[in-house]
C-alpha cells in the first residue's frame, strides 16, 4: 500500500479543499444577509448554483483527465474554486451567484481526477477502503469551513475571510505539483474534450436496473449532504439562536 499512501493523500488534500471552498458562503451565510438585508434562506440558491457548476465539469472532466493529466487537472481544480471564492468576495451580490457557479466548476474536476489517480494505483482488493478514505475528506473541508470561517469573520470582516480561505485553497495547487511527473505520465494530448462519453455513460446507467438503483441512492446521498451543509448553519443561527462561530 506505500505506493498508494501519496496520490491518496494528494486526492484527500485536493478534495477537502475544494469541499472547503464550497461551504465558506454557506457557513457565512447569516452574516451575508446581515451584509445585503436578505433572508439567510436564500443561500439555497447559492448551493444550487455551485452543483449546477460541479455537475458540468464532472461530466467533462473524464476526458479533461485524460487530455491534461489527473494532477494538472486537480491543479486546475483547486486554482479554479480558489479564484472563484475570492472572487466572491468582490462586493456585488451578483458576483456571489455568478462566481458560485464557478466555484462549482473547480469543485466537480476534482472528482474525477481523484478518482482516475487512484483507480490507477489502489490493488482492486483495496479500492473500497482507499475511495472510502478520498471521499471522507468532503466532510473534511466541510469541517475546515465551520471552524475557519466564522472565526476569520469575526477578526477581519466576512469578505477577508473569504480571500484568506481562497487563498488557502489556491496555494495547495502547488503542494501536489510535484506529483505530476509521476501520476500525469498516461495523458494524451489529443484526446478531445467532450460531453457525449459522460453523458452515455448516464444513459447506460439508467437503462441498466443495478445501476440505476445504486445511482438514484447515491444522488439521493450526495443531495441530502449537499443540502445539510447548504443550510445547517443559517439554520442554528436563525432557529436556534446560536452565534455564528458556535454555529459553525
Amino acid at each position: 500500500m506505500k505506493q498508494v499512501a501519496g496520490p491518496l493523500a494528494a486526492t484527500m488534500l485536493v478534495q477537502a479543499m475544494v469541499a472547503m471552498a464550497v461551504s465558506v458562503l454557506p457557513v457565512l451565510s447569516p452574516v451575508l444577509a446581515d451584509a445585503y438585508g436578505i433572508r439567510s434562506s436564500l443561500i439555497g440558491i447559492y448551493a444550487s448554483l455551485v452543483f449546477t457548476g460541479a455537475i458540468f465539469c464532472t461530466a467533462l472532466g473524464g476526458t479533461l483527465v485524460r487530455r491534461i493529466g489527473p494532477i494538472r487537472c486537480s491543479q486546475a481544480s483547486l486554482i479554479v474554486a480558489g479564484t472563484a471564492l475570492a472572487m466572491s468576495a468582490s462586493g456585488p451580490l451578483m458576483a456571489i451567484l455568478v462566481f458560485g457557479v464557478v466555484t462549482g466548476m473547480g469543485y466537480g474536476l476534482a472528482t474525477p481526477a481523484a478518482s482516475h489517480i487512484l483507480a490507477r494505483v489502489t490493488p482492486a482488493e483495496r479500492r473500497g477502503i482507499v475511495f472510502s478514505a478520498k471521499q471522507s475528506a468532503v466532510p473534511i473541508g466541510g469541517l475546515l469551513a465551520g471552524l475557519l470561517a466564522p472565526v476569520l469573520a469575526t477578526l477581519f470582516g466576512w469578505q477577508t475571510s473569504i480571500i484568506i480561505l481562497a487563498t488557502i485553497v489556491t496555494i495547495f495547487s502547488l503542494v501536489i505539483y510535484p506529483l505530476r511527473a509521476q501520476l500525469d505520465d498516461d495523458r494524451d494530448p489529443t484526446v478531445a474534450i467532450s460531453l457525449r462519453s459522460p453523458l452515455s455513460t448516464i444513459i447506460e446507467a439508467a437503462r441498466e436496473p443495478a445501476l440505476r438503483g445504486l445511482t438514484l441512492a447515491a444522488f439521493t446521498f450526495a443531495a441530502l449532504q449537499s443540502s445539510i451543509f447548504a443550510i445547517f448553519t443559517a439554520y442554528l443561527v436563525d432557529r436556534g439562536g446560536l452565534d455564528l462561530i458556535t454555529a459553525g
